[in-house]
C-alpha cells in the first residue's frame, strides 16, 4: 500500500486522479480543509482496522503529515511531490485568494492584514509546508519522491518501478496521449516581482533546502530507473 502525503499546490490534486484511476478506484482520500486529520487522532481504532484497509486499498492520499500514518502502517511505501518553493507559496497565495473561503482563517487573516505574497510566506505553515508535511523522515528514505516541474518523467519512473498502469482519460492512446492534467490550477492577477520572489526564496530557506535535496533524490531515481534500465 502506498501512503501519498499531498503537500498543497505540488501537483497532488493531479497524482491523486492518477492513482484514483490507475489502482481501480482503490483509494482512500483523508482530506480536511482545516488539517484537523493531519496527525493520528485514535491510534487503537486505526491498529484494529488496519487489516481491513490494507485488503480495501492500494493508496491513501490527502493532506496529512508523514507522522500521522508512520507507526500504524511501517510497512508502507511512502511518497510525495515537492514543489520550488517559491513557485508553491506563490500558488497557495493566489489559490487562496482566489478561493475566498471565508470560513478559512487564514484567508481572513490575508484580507484583514492586507499580506501580499511575501507577508505570506512568513507565516509558520507556509514557508516550511514541505518540511512539516515530511518530517519524521529522511527525504532520501521515501519510496519515491516526485517532483512537480518533472512531473511527466518522474511519474514514469513511478510506473516503472512499481508497474502502475495507467486507466485515466488522459493516458496514453487516447487524445491526451498521456499529457498529465493540470488540476486544482488557478489564476489571479497579482504581479510578483523578482524582489519578492527573492525575498520568499531567503524567507523559506527550510524548504528550499528540502526541495533541493529532494530534487537530487528524484533524478537519481529517474536515471537508476529510465536511463539504466
Amino acid at each position: 500500500m502506498f501512503i501519498s502525503i499531498h503537500i498543497p499546490k505540488t501537483a497532488g490534486t493531479s497524482l491523486g486522479y492518477l492513482f484514483d484511476y490507475g489502482s481501480g478506484r482503490r483509494i482512500m482520500y483523508d482530506y480536511k480543509d482545516d488539517y484537523s486529520n493531519a496527525l493520528m487522532d485514535d491510534p487503537v481504532y486505526w491498529r484494529r482496522h488496519k487489516p481491513f484497509i490494507e485488503r480495501q486499498f492500494d493508496f491513501i492520499h490527502g493532506h496529512f503529515f508523514y507522522e500521522k500514518y508512520a507507526e500504524v502502517f511501517p510497512d508502507a511505501l511512502y511518497v510525495s511531490c515537492l514543489r520550488h518553493p517559491v513557485d508553491r507559496i506563490i500558488s497557495q497565495y493566489n489559490h487562496m485568494l482566489g478561493e475566498k473561503n471565508h470560513n478559512d482563517w487564514m484567508y481572513r487573516a490575508m484580507i484583514e492584514n492586507k499580506m501580499d505574497p511575501v507577508d505570506f510566506a512568513q507565516v509558520d505553515t507556509v514557508h516550511n509546508a514541505q518540511a512539516l508535511h515530511l518530517r519524521g523522515r529522511a527525504i532520501e528514505d521515501y519510496d519515491f519522491i516526485f517532483i512537480s516541474e518533472w512531473l511527466e518523467k518522474s511519474f514514469n519512473a513511478f510506473k516503472v518501478r512499481y508497474h502502475f498502469r495507467r486507466a485515466d482519460p488522459y493516458m496514453p492512446g487516447t487524445e491526451a496521449n498521456g499529457k498529465i492534467p493540470k488540476m486544482n490550477t488557478r489564476k489571479v492577477g497579482f504581479e510578483i516581482t523578482q524582489a519578492m520572489k527573492e525575498k520568499i526564496f531567503a524567507i523559506a530557506r527550510e524548504d528550499v533546502e528540502i526541495y533541493r535535496r529532494g530534487s537530487q533524490y528524484c533524478e537519481r531515481l529517474i536515471h537508476e530507473i529510465l536511463v539504466r534500465a
